[in-house]
């Protein structure tokens, strides 16, 4: 039976090629970030469910989980609020406060399925 497992030494570029990607936030440099992260934040959760059908990857921002990537096959619902109810309860026994993710697809849905709100406004400019 397929299910979620925290995997957290996992090697990351089995994950990378369902990666959300924006412009040159590219698979590549999103991999060494992560692999940053994984190496030297103490803090650092990756679920997978079943043979890699989908994952979460998180770690500590200050006193709140970055929720980085979140990935199904199968868009699955159920499994997406089990794996944020583990994300949460995982953050929670960390003492952290909130959960923050960031979005470029539809932040209503989220908004509503996880209670999320608005926090901050993530700004760009091309330099």
């Amino acid at each position: 039976m397929d299910c979620l497992r925290e995997q957290n030494d996992i090697d990351l570029s089995l994950l990378a090629d369902h990666f959300t990607t924006c412009g040159d936030y590219t698979k590549d440099v999103i991999l060494k970030e992560l692999q940053y992260w994984q190496k030297n934040c103490k803090d650092f959760l990756v679920l997978v469910y079943g043979d890699i059908d989908g994952f979460l990857i998180g770690y500590r921002y200050r006193n709140s989980l970055w929720l980085s990537q979140i990935w199904l096959a199968n868009g699955n619902p159920k499994i997406a609020h089990e794996a944020f109810k583990i994300a949460r309860n995982w953050a929670k026994a960390r003492g952290m406060i909130s959960i923050i993710a960031e979005t470029d697809r539809d932040e209503v849905r989220a908004m509503k399925k996880y209670g999320f709100t608005e926090y901050a406004v993530v700004m760009r400019t091309e330099i």
